[in-house]
């Protein structure tokens, strides 16, 4: 966690939520202007039971926990809580509970108990769960009408998006060249990381993170979700390279 490529992996963490960040506040946020480790594409999954590991730093998952509670309470004194809203982030403030706990005994060199390796074993469906709760919060009712013969159709809003990490947003506007700065994330990477395992022998524990883009672009043709997702997968031409600095350390 001390190594250049560890904190290289931070920052990509970093730049990515704060793409997506830009990326969510877009119609709110004011845009600038200027005048005139070994990461894979893709992984197999494992057939043998596997005991994970938890990247040691519960100083993010105690601040994460601790502006969770703060989210719970602004909303509530606010009268703007739900239930399905309440429901996800009561998830959340518990899992960066459960995973502050966990990392700290692996900082202390303690050994996770059989509950603790299952608990991270399905982190993704406790995942899952929380997003889909919080995707559920926002409903669409399309009709109007009324009387017994009325139908009303509810559906889901961005629930389909909520799994998705390609996003793009343009967070400047440099009018002299006419570009603008887009930062996205694209694909998922794979890091492998070396730790100390369950019987003491150092193994390899694979898992995702973000890939982050940063790159001009003509602001006449400014990228939307559906656009940069094409560019991705490769149905149109024209996908822009990663920064240097990442490129340097990704296979």
């Amino acid at each position: 966690m001390r190594s250049l490529l560890w904190k290289n992996k931070d920052l990509i963490t970093a730049l990515s939520s704060w793409a997506e960040l830009r990326h969510d506040t877009i119609l709110y946020v004011k845009q600038s202007y200027t005048r005139a480790v070994a990461i894979g594409e893709s992984a197999a999954p494992m057939e043998a039971k596997y005991y994970g590991y938890v990247e040691p730093n519960p100083e993010l998952f105690a601040r994460a926990k601790f502006i969770t509670e703060f989210l719970i309470k602004g909303l509530e004194e606010q009268d703007c809580m739900t239930e399905e809203v309440k429901n996800s982030l009561e998830q959340s403030k518990d899992m960066m509970e459960r995973l502050q706990k966990i990392s700290e005994k692996e900082l202390e060199g303690k050994s996770l108990s059989e509950e603790d390796y299952n608990y991270i074993e399905n982190i993704d469906s406790t995942f899952n769960k929380i997003i889909e709760d919080l995707a559920s919060a926002l409903t669409v009712k399309e009709g109007g009408c009324s009387g017994p013969n009325c139908e009303v159709k509810t559906s889901l809003e961005g629930k389909d998006d909520a799994f998705k990490t390609t996003i793009i947003a343009d967070v400047h506007t440099e009018t002299n060249t006419k570009k603008a700065l887009e930062v996205g994330t694209g694909k998922i990477d794979w890091i492998i990381v070396a730790h100390k395992s369950k019987d003491g022998r150092i193994g390899l524990a694979v898992g995702p993170m973000f890939s982050y883009y940063e790159f001009p672009w003509p602001m006449k043709d400014r990228l939307t979700d559906e656009k940069w997702r094409k560019l991705i997968s490769g149905e149109i031409e024209g996908m822009p390279e990663r920064p240097d600095w990442i490129v340097d350390f990704i296979s």
